[in-house]
């Protein structure tokens, strides 16, 4: 099922950029004279300036003519967004691929919730925590997050860089012989690019990326019929262990 999400959330990528590209610019300003620009409106700041792209050109409109303008009109799916300030974002995803030596290649999932403030296009510094699961650990990540647009277009690449600490949430398995194994968390680190794309008033997000996390695994035998190799309650070894896995997300921001 999970990989079958993964080969779901590639297909809705590829669709969304394909969507893009065929969308046509609809944005309209209309001036009181009669003339009117149509094109794709890629600034705006109320009262101030904004900014539209007419074929290959771009005009700029001065606030000061804004009392020259009968009407502005807004396509919903056209406009981008000052993305100066706060943002908040939900993010759903995958892991996929082999671990290390003592895992599957089995699909995992991965759930976020971000917030943080975008200073400039390029630059924005933000937090996050969620639920991220393993073949032998549950993980709660928590993280400070960097990213930024690589280009100003309703469609715009982007880039994100987190690090921090996962919390291993112990599932406890118990082996023969009364063994016990237990996991804790690490560092964590994920970087990847990914294209965002703004609406009005939110903005959809498809990422791919390479994931890091740290864990140490250590076991313990109970009760065992040959105490004289392995007495009761003795720890037999920690390992520690690197999960590096191709990351895919979705997500929504407001």
């Amino acid at each position: 099922m999970m990989r079958r999400l993964a080969i779901l959330i590639v297909f809705a990528m590829v669709s969304l950029c394909s969507f893009g590209q065929e969308s046509k610019p609809k944005d309209i300003i209309k001036f009181n004279d009669g003339s009117e620009y149509r094109g794709r409106i890629t600034e705006f700041v109320d009262g101030e300036y904004l900014v539209i792209e007419v074929g290959s050109q771009s005009v700029k409109v001065d606030g000061e003519q804004f009392q020259s303008i009968k009407d502005i009109g807004f396509d919903k799916l056209n406009f981008y967004e000052n993305p100066d300030g706060f943002w908040y974002e939900a993010q759903f995803g995958v892991t996929v691929g082999q671990s290390n030596d003592f895992s599957n290649t089995e699909e995992y999932p991965l759930i976020m919730a971000l917030s943080g403030y975008q200073f400039h296009r390029l630059i924005g510094v933000g937090l996050g925590a969620g639920y991220q699961s393993y073949s032998n650990i549950n993980i709660v990540p928590i993280f400070a997050t960097l990213r930024g647009d690589l280009m100003k277009h309703r469609i715009a690449p982007f880039y994100y860089l987190d690090a921090g600490y996962g919390i291993g949430v112990n599932k406890g398995d118990d082996f023969f012989f009364g063994e016990e194994e237990t996991a804790k968390g690490g560092f964590l680190f994920a970087s990847g690019i990914g294209a965002r794309f703004k609406l009005r008033k939110t903005y959809l997000t498809t990422s791919v990326g390479w994931r890091t996390q740290k864990s140490t695994i250590r076991r313990q035998f109970g009760p065992f019929p040959f105490d004289s190799f392995f007495p009761a309650g003795e720890e037999v070894f920690t390992e520690k262990r690197s999960y590096r896995r191709v990351e895919i997300r979705i997500g929504i921001g407001f």
